[in-house]
């Protein structure tokens, strides 16, 4: 590949970028019941990334549509959570302690 060649792709490589970054609205922000370690929970996820969860109540721990919602979801464990969560802070990207832009889907904001 010439000079020329490497230059025009390079340019188009970085405007493409540039594009990108100024049509971002933030990050997801999504929720639903899942198990962490065998225990339902509302998880909560960044970018499909676990990050933190509630409990449930018993009355939603007995819940069946809570239930099957948990089985068709993927199981965590505390030390997934914890090490996705230590990347966020890291990253200053945990929005419990950092001003993050969200795109909040289905009202999980609400909850969290």
């Amino acid at each position: 590949m010439d000079q020329e060649t490497r230059k025009g792709l390079f340019f188009c490589l970085n405007t493409v970028r540039m594009v990108d970054m100024m049509n971002f609205e933030g990050y997801l922000l999504d929720s639903g019941h899942c198990f962490c370690d065998s225990v339902p929970v509302r998880m909560y996820f960044l970018q499909d990334k676990a990050f933190t969860y509630d409990p449930l109540t018993r009355e939603e721990k007995e819940d069946r549509w809570i239930l099957y919602e948990c089985a068709a979801n993927p199981e965590y464990t505390e030390d997934e959570i914890h090490r996705n969560s230590e990347y966020l802070i890291e990253e200053e990207l945990h929005p419990l302690l950092f001003d993050v832009p969200l795109i909040d889907k289905e009202g999980a904001l609400e909850n969290l």
